[in-house]
């Protein structure tokens, strides 16, 4: 289960890395992607040296991926843990992103079990993401039995969740239900987007949407984070911004885990 706590830091500190790899420009053209250049600014391996969703946040490295061409072609992420493809997302409309991927658990056979890709934007805070999970073969693997592991047990729970700014909402999609949370103020740290960070400021400074749902032996998680000072129209919401980043993130996948 994610841990909600309240903090009073913004941390962005991996936006200052850079990488001796030279930066990949990308032009592509995809169904709901409008073509643009995708800059790659590096991209980057996140090692736990533990649970990060334990009781205590484990030791933790991020190390430049040198050689990345077989992770990024031609506009399109593919993951080394378990064959995802997914387009590579301009965030919030910055086309210079960096990439941080990472294996945070697997089986004992060395199995991956569940592992990220974060997209996240040179020009502010934005990110886009996925987690993958790959289901245990002893438990039940429908969603209905996934899915309410993570809603509120609880009108009250419910009522106590939304006054800190945190929102549920279930609906049917193509793949089955779908389960979405949206988050206040949620801010960027080295555990996201495993732990939920807010910021308790009163008035709306930033918003995390995670999409929640399973596809066969897997179990997705589909999120981004806006600040929202990023690519707000006049006219448009803030909610709605960060919805339709979530759905271009969602189109973007190519291939499902094998």
């Amino acid at each position: 289960m994610y841990k909600f706590q309240l903090k009073f830091f913004l941390a962005i500190s991996l936006f200052l890395f850079s990488c001796s790899n030279p930066h990949i420009k990308i032009q592509r053209e995809q169904v709901n992607y409008s073509k643009e250049s995708i800059e790659i600014i590096q991209v980057r391996e996140d090692k736990f040296y533990g649970n990060p969703e334990g009781k205590t946040a484990p030791p933790h490295i991020s190390i430049p991926v040198d050689d990345f061409s077989k992770i990024v072609i031609d506009g399109v992420y593919k993951s080394p843990y378990n064959g995802i493809e997914i387009t590579i997302p301009s965030v919030f409309k910055s086309n210079r992103i960096s990439i941080y991927q990472g294996l945070v658990s697997k089986r004992t056979d060395g199995t991956p079990i569940t592992s990220h890709v974060l997209f996240i934007s040179q020009q502010d805070a934005s990110i886009a993401g996925l987690v993958v999970t790959r289901l245990r073969e002893d438990r039940p693997k429908d969603a209905n039995s996934i899915l309410r592991t993570f809603k509120p047990k609880s009108e009250q729970e419910y009522q106590a969740l939304k006054k800190n700014g945190i929102l549920y909402k279930s609906y049917q999609g193509k793949h089955g239900e779908i389960l979405e949370r949206e988050v206040k103020n949620r801010i960027y740290t080295w555990l996201f987007p495993y732990r939920i960070h807010t910021d308790s400021a009163f008035k709306m400074k930033s918003l995390g949407i995670s999409r929640f749902y399973v596809v066969g032996d897997y179990f997705y998680e589909f999120t981004v984070l806006l600040p929202k000072s990023s690519a707000v129209q006049k006219g448009e919401s803030f909610h709605a911004v960060a919805q339709r980043q979530l759905d271009l993130l969602t189109a973007g996948i190519i291939k499902y885990a094998d």
